[in-house]
């Protein structure tokens, strides 16, 4: 995995949001004009195609969302391998350390309010006692009634060490969040997608809330 995949995954995305101004329904009724602030950006999770990834689908995960509960639903078999462990209805921020938990749930919470992808920058801690630094990127889906109610990720890990050997049961360290406040260009002449600028918004930092 590489920045390449990250900006794959984002501008996969990018590519199933709404186009134009299409109106969201709140408390059962629309706005007079049906549209402004009620305009929804999340991409539907019936229009959403794991296949259209698929040499990334071993690394990618799907969460279910319920208020502030977050579970993983499905998860790629690379991940499987990794945790050494079925994650099925896992609490996700169970899988970091007690004080960056509350950090997770706030990055999750402010993507789904933003209606944007976010990145979470963690440590984790291998059975042979090495550490290794990777990012969990994350984006929301929201169902027929334009609320959200699943995120899709996918683990991102520049190191050989994610195929040959699995995590240590301790939890992982949050380092920070990001929200992706740019979108994916078109693909270049060299088919190498771009990020405009600004691309990254950092929202925590150790675990603390910064935005």
């Amino acid at each position: 995995m590489s920045q390449i995949e990250t900006q794959r995954f984002i501008s996969y995305w990018q590519s199933l949001v709404p186009q134009g101004q299409v109106p969201r329904p709140e408390h059962g009724y629309m706005s007079d004009d049906g549209l402004s602030a009620l305009s929804y950006k999340t991409p539907l999770r019936k229009d959403y195609d794991p296949l259209s990834l698929k040499d990334m689908v071993p690394d990618m995960f799907m969460i279910t969302t319920w208020r502030d509960d977050y579970r993983l639903r499905l998860n790629g078999a690379n991940i499987t391998h990794w945790h050494n462990a079925e994650l099925q209805a896992f609490i996700f921020s169970d899988l970091f350390e007690p004080h960056s938990q509350a950090g997770v749930r706030s990055a999750l919470s402010l993507s789904e309010v933003r209606e944007k992808p976010v990145i979470l920058s963690l440590r984790a801690k291998l059975e042979t006692y090495d550490y290794i630094q990777l990012s969990i990127v994350l984006a929301p889906l929201c169902n027929r009634n334009q609320l959200t109610d699943r995120f899709i990720g996918f683990y991102n890990v520049d190191d050989e060490a994610y195929k040959v050997t699995k995590l240590s049961k301790q939890p992982f360290k949050l380092l920070n969040t990001r929200l992706i406040e740019g979108e994916i260009t078109p693909m270049s002449e060299r088919h190498k997608p771009k990020l405009n600028q600004p691309q990254l918004r950092l929202i925590t930092l150790n675990g603390q809330r910064l935005a």
